[in-house]
């Protein structure tokens, strides 16, 4: 088998250690500080209990036809919040982060922010029609584009994706790992969410409701980057 990661370490004579080394010191270097995290993550779910929020929608249908759905199975649930559908499925976490950090993805410096190009913006845990999730400071990463594709559920299983997301949650839980926690445990508390999977479940065969389901799994080191 050919490998084009394993064809550019030899090329360039770099090992996998080097290549995952230097990729978490890029993620690390643009991620934003925990206090700012925390003030953003408090102010997404005080939308959460009575306000406006975004998700993503299904596959690239960006009027997704879906939304009336979902914003009907979070009603039944008892959640007094009005969902909305990303435009373009990444710009509310472009937004946030062009918000919280001195980076943005843009051609020249500005006052505020320095200029990043060839990186790409990326959730964590997927989940991403989760109201939780999707607008999540700690769940969004920005990663050098060499190293994006290893961080997608689309990318089969190896080794080298296995250390590298083995050390992208190491990175994660140490600087973020309190908010991690947190979220585990509204899971397990929140009856609204208690409810959400008790109504999917009672439309079992249904893939809606099966997809539904699966955007409130328990986040772990296992099912990172396969949100």
């Amino acid at each position: 088998m050919r490998d084009s990661y394993i064809e550019m370490f030899q090329k360039f004579k770099i090992t996998e250690d080097d290549f995952v080394a230097w990729g978490i010191e890029e993620i690390k270097t643009l991620m934003p500080a925990s206090k700012v995290v925390q003030t953003n993550w408090n102010q997404l779910k005080n939308n959460i209990k009575s306000g406006k929020v975004w998700i993503r929608g299904y596959g690239r249908d960006k009027k997704n036809g879906k939304i009336n759905k979902i914003q009907e199975l979070y009603d039944k649930a008892k959640f007094n919040v009005h969902i909305c559908l990303d435009r373009t499925n990444n710009e509310r976490p472009k937004k946030l982060m062009k918000r919280i950090i001195k980076y943005k993805v843009s051609k020249t410096d500005t006052q505020n922010h320095k200029a990043i190009q060839n990186y790409r913006i990326s959730h964590l845990w997927g989940y991403t029609k989760n109201i939780y999730l999707f607008e999540n400071p700690w769940n969004i990463i920005y990663t050098p584009i060499v190293i994006d594709p290893l961080t997608g559920h689309e990318t089969p299983e190896s080794k080298l994706k296995m250390h590298l997301k083995d050390k992208i949650y190491n990175l994660i839980y140490q600087k973020y790992g309190c908010f991690i926690d947190e979220y585990n445990n509204i899971l397990e508390k929140d009856k609204r969410i208690k409810n959400i999977i008790e109504i999917c479940e009672n439309h079992k065969g249904d893939r809606f409701y099966e997809e539904m389901k699966k955007q409130w799994t328990k986040l772990t080191k296992e099912n990172i980057l396969q949100g």
